[in-house]
């Protein structure tokens, strides 16, 4: 089995030479050091079962210090009684990009849609917080990390079209259709 820090890596670099060399896409593996339940697990799957990512955001202002990963980690794992953080990936209010679950993990992120999903949450109340650069840019490299993972494009759906709830918030409903028409296609 290869080394899912290796698949990151390559993943990295791999969008660093479509980039013309810079190394602008820096994905931080956390997936081991957030915390998790002492008992649940979360299923796996295969990547060719991924059909879509859901794009998130957290509902809890910036100027929080509880808006972080780690936050809703331990919000997921206490509150609702999950395996770990429902996310696959955090976009955090500065920008760095956080790898929560593998994409190989089913975790809880939409319902029952979970099993074709990947979860992307931007930290932050899109309601009421800017929706700027400093977390937009993260995010198209981390639609972009996926797709070369997946070794194509999915579909990039707001979770507002999963349930009722203004998430991701319309801040960042102002830029989806922008959002989805930047991301490039593997090999592009």
């Amino acid at each position: 089995m290869v080394n899912n820090k290796w698949i990151i890596l390559l993943g990295i670099i791999a969008i660093a030479k479509a980039k013309g060399g810079r190394r602008n896409a820096s994905i931080i593996d956390v997936v081991n050091d957030l915390p998790h339940h002492p008992t649940l697990r979360y299923p796996t799957r295969n990547l060719g079962d991924i059909t879509q990512i859901i794009i998130h955001h957290a509902a809890v202002e910036q100027r929080f210090a509880s808006c972080n990963a780690e936050a809703f980690a331990n919000y997921h794992i206490n509150s609702r009684g999950w395996a770990g953080i429902g996310y696959h990936i955090v976009i955090e209010k500065d920008g760095a990009i956080k790898l929560c679950n593998y994409l190989t993990t089913i975790s809880n992120n939409i319902g029952n849609a979970n099993t074709r999903s990947i979860g992307i949450c931007l930290a932050g109340n899109f309601e009421i917080d800017a929706f700027t650069n400093v977390q937009l840019q993260p995010l198209l490299n981390a639609i972009n990390w996926i797709y070369l993972q997946l070794g194509r494009k999915v579909n990039i759906y707001p979770h507002q079209q999963f349930a009722s709830t203004s998430c991701p918030g319309a801040n960042v409903m102002a830029k989806l259709q922008s959002i989805k028409s930047s991301v490039q296609a593997p090999n592009a």
